[in-house]
């Protein structure tokens, strides 16, 4: 244990160093990975341990020195007078720290726990660091936890067993990069926009274990805080939902409260095995109390309206509120005035500007809202309001068709060539083309719907342009899909962008539909997306996107639309076994980042930490829960079902669109994400600075914003259409459905045809008229069709129709 300059501690479990001399954390190791890898970070600016407190912006260190050591039980440090200690105490399985410091006269105090995060400037190894996916707090700051997921698939735990005042993630200036981690005693430089604080504390403890996987993790959370934890396969569901949940540890009473607030104690309703159901029956927040021994964690879960009145909602919302005269959308609107006027995102571009880049939008932003519009009027038949909204969005703003004086729109599809940047663009391009690719891919996609809709043979020409256009002039010879963006010094920079937002499935869906309408065009457009797929599997980890030029930057977004891109591609391109294995690859890879937290708006969503930046002027970096790109992961994983028929991935899958659902107001406007951080980033880009003023945790509710809708979006193109019955821990769980009396089976999706079935379900009873595909999840070889004619099979699904309003099944 004791070395000339540091302390080691090692046992089964863990090892650790400790600097003698003033109580620094040096190295952390987790015993349970072969790889050996320090844990916290070891660069002179960053440290693990250190106390500090800071009064107007001014932070300083408490310098502290060794006071005792009791072997391989505790090392204690502290100052001179004693108010300001850390004291080090090691359990087998798990470690603690216990710190005081005195605030008087100080806006903040804290700890600083500087992890090995990934996206950490300097490190490498990111395969081996850490990812803060999955934090959980008491509002009453008493109890909590912080899962740390790792893309090697195990977890760091770090449990508060005391009281504090909020944790906080340190952001770089512009976003990108995570800087570090502090526990913090005190903040009253900060309020909530309800003018309310945290409260503070003196003294608390933290206490840090290892897991090999989420349940063991969920056990440790029980071994080390001595509180019980809940969790389920999922966070709701649809109008109604029977959902099985899981206790792990003791607990002395359970509470079950619903949306109008009535409590009933659920205790008695556990199995021997901490296994309870609990019937959502009605839209809002359902929230489980559990509490053992003094202590209470509340974990919610939430309950939607139905499919079609989400989307319904939404589209009027958008129509009614964000667009513009000329046809495009707003990218956000004030959330009390409902006005565009005068609102800016973080780096200065207007929200309402026709002629401003990056104001309304192009595919992104307002045309997700003009999409979500579209969706519902295929699914669900169109109204004239919005159908004239529609016509105007396509044909005046984004094909600028009328236009006076040919006065182009910025980012909209240009009618003529141009020249911008040095660079030459045929017609179809975005007129002032600067960034993004992702723009022309989601309007191929956009376009396609309208063609469907409207029938109007001219849109194939415009959809050819845009096509042509990004494989001619964005497609390098590796086959990338390069953005050229200005960086404001009139440097030039080409960037790879072909997994930004997935923007090869709209050629896939592009060049599909020209060689159905006899386009031979079709077949070089699809030519075009098969070398941008294979330039994904030459490419591999490299993640060039979303990065700062000469900066590493490892980018969840690349991660899940490198497999969304090559599963696609798989399914509605060609069958390539290189799309299918890399793309297995990239979403076991993907999974380490989804958050585990029980909690809505975070369950099932990816972790993303930057993008409110963009979106809002509410606060800066952090973590985004339910935002939409984070179902880019969820949508891979719904795609990957149908290859290789894991239940598990439709849990996911399903799990990813549920966490969008709570930030959908009752009168369809949508909030960007949940944000559970307390303290958000500062943001310094381009010339604007942005300093955090209100503590978050909570949605970002100065704005709403059109980029919500995205999972309406893709819902409408998949669970809109799809349910499944399976198992999780031996209990029946029904997605996107409900399973009623044990046999009958009601579907949630609005226009039901696919029900996945894993093996061991049972006898299962539908009230269903028409063909319906049953698809075998991986394992299950026989299904018994007991009522219903069977008009095809094979060892992958069959498809039945029903016989006098019913289908009946055992499996």
């Amino acid at each position: 244990m004791d070395q000339k300059d540091n302390f080691e501690i090692e046992n089964d479990y863990y090892e650790l160093v400790i600097d003698r001399k003033n109580g620094e954390l040096k190295e952390l190791y987790d015993k349970g990975v072969p790889e050996r890898t320090n844990l916290v970070l070891g660069f002179k600016k960053y440290s693990f341990g250190k106390l500090f407190k800071s009064k107007n912006n001014n932070s300083q260190f408490i310098k502290l020195k060794l006071k005792k050591i009791l072997q391989n039980k505790s090392i204690e440090f502290t100052d001179e007078i004693g108010k300001n200690y850390i004291k080090y105490i090691f359990f087998e399985k798990f470690f603690e720290i216990d710190f005081s410091i005195d605030g008087e006269e100080a806006d903040r105090t804290g700890i600083e726990l500087d992890f090995n995060f990934v996206n950490c400037p300097g490190t490498k190894n990111w395969k081996n660091q850490i990812i803060p996916t999955s934090p959980y707090w008491e509002s009453n700051s008493e109890n909590g936890f912080y899962l740390m997921s790792r893309p090697i698939g195990s977890y760091v735990v770090l449990v508060f067993s005391e009281p504090i005042s909020c944790w906080r993630i340190k952001y770089s200036d512009f976003g990108h990069h995570l800087l570090g981690f502090q526990v913090l005693l005190k903040v009253g430089d900060l309020k909530l926009p309800n003018h309310k604080r945290l409260p503070s504390c003196n003294k608390s403890s933290v206490r840090i274990g290892f897991a090999k996987n989420l349940e063991d993790a969920y056990l440790k959370i029980n071994e080390i805080g001595k509180f019980p934890v809940v969790y389920s396969p999922f966070s709701g569901g649809i109008a109604k939902t029977n959902l099985p949940i899981k206790v792990i540890g003791n607990v002395d009473d359970l509470t079950l409260i619903k949306p109008d607030k009535k409590e009933r104690s659920i205790t008695s309703s556990l199995d021997k095995d901490g296994f309870t159901t609990i019937l959502m029956d009605r839209p809002g927040k359902y929230q489980i109390e559990a509490r053992y021994g003094g202590k209470k964690l509340a974990y919610s879960f939430f309950n939607a309206n139905d499919w079609e009145k989400m989307i319904k909602k939404v589209a009027e919302f958008g129509t009614n509120n964000f667009q513009l005269r000329e046809g495009c959308f707003a990218r956000a609107i004030d959330s009390y005035t409902l006005k565009y006027e005068g609102l800016k995102v973080i780096g200065g571009y207007s929200f309402g500007d026709p002629y401003e880049e990056h104001s309304c939008g192009s595919g992104e932003f307002g045309g997700f809202l003009c999409w979500t519009g579209l969706k519902r009027m295929l699914q669900f038949g169109g109204t004239n309001k919005l159908k004239k909204s529609t016509q105007n969005y396509f044909l005046s703003w984004a094909l600028q068709k009328g236009l006076k004086d040919k006065k182009y729109f910025s980012n909209a599809i240009s009618p003529v060539e141009q020249e911008f940047m040095g660079y030459k663009f045929s017609p179809g391009h975005l007129y002032k083309e600067q960034l993004y690719i992702q723009y022309e891919g989601w309007f191929l996609e956009q376009f396609c719907d309208y063609f469907i809709f409207t029938k109007v043979k001219s849109l194939l020409i415009d959809i050819k342009l845009i096509a042509t256009h990004m494989i001619n002039e964005h497609q390098d010879k590796n086959g990338a899909l390069i953005n050229i963006s200005c960086l404001n010094q009139g440097m030039f920079q080409r960037v790879d962008y072909t997994t930004c937002a997935a923007p090869v499935i709209g050629l896939i869906k592009a060049g599909n539909l020209l060689k159905q309408e006899g386009f031979n065009v079709g077949e070089e457009i699809l030519l075009g997306a098969e070398k941008a797929c294979d330039h994904l599997i030459e490419r591999g980890m490299k993640f060039p996107t979303e990065t700062i030029p000469g900066v590493n930057f490892i980018d969840e977004g690349s991660i899940a639309c490198t497999a969304l891109t090559l599963i696609y591609a798989y399914i509605y391109l060609k069958q390539k076994i290189e799309y299918k294995k890399t793309a297995q690859a990239f979403l076991k890879l993907h999974d380490n980042w989804i958050i585990r937290t029980p909690l809505i708006s975070l369950h099932g969503s990816s972790f993303r930490y930057w993008e409110n930046s963009w979106e809002t002027k509410d606060w800066g970096p952090s973590i985004n829960g339910g935002h939409s790109w984070t179902i880019w992961g969820s949508e891979a994983k719904y795609y990957n079902y149908f290859i290789e028929r894991k239940f598990s991935d439709l849990i996911d899958s399903f799990s990813g669109f549920l966490s969008n659902m709570p930030k959908v107001r009752d009168d369809g406007a949508i909030y960007s994400n949940f944000t559970p951080d307390y303290i958000p980033g500062n943001f310094d880009h381009n010339g604007y600075k942005f300093k955090t003023q209100y503590l978050a945790h909570d949605f970002p509710k100065g704005t709403f914003v059109t980029s919500g809708s995205y999972f309406l979006i893709r819902a409408s193109e998949t669970w809109f259409y799809t349910s499944g019955l399976g198992n999780w821990k031996g209990k029946l769980i029904a997605l996107n459905g409900i399973l009623e009396k044990g046999s009958r089976f009601i579907s949630q999706a609005p226009h039901f045809k696919r029900l996945a079935i894993e093996k061991e379900v049972g006898r299962i009873n539908l009230d269903y008229a028409g063909q319906l595909e049953i698809f075998k999840s991986r394992g299950l070889k026989y299904i018994n069709i007991i009522k219903g004619k069977i008009l095809f099979e094979n060892q992958e699904k069959i498809i039945v129709e029903s016989e006098d309003g019913k289908i009946v099944f055992n499996a």
